[in-house]
């Protein structure tokens, strides 16, 4: 998740700010017409490698 929103607002969100701030910019943005859509955009997020 937090890379997903790194790569939507193009800054680093810190693991305790992840909630607070993907529900922020779900809020501001509305990028989604639907939670499938946004499931859908998440899915497809590629895994980092560690």
């Amino acid at each position: 998740m937090q890379h997903f929103l790194l790569s939507r607002k193009g800054r680093d969100v810190p693991i305790k700010h992840l909630y607070v701030e993907y529900k922020h910019w779900l809020e501001t943005t509305k990028p989604f017409a639907s939670v499938e859509a946004e499931l859908q955009a998440l899915s497809r997020q590629p895994h980092p490698q560690f």
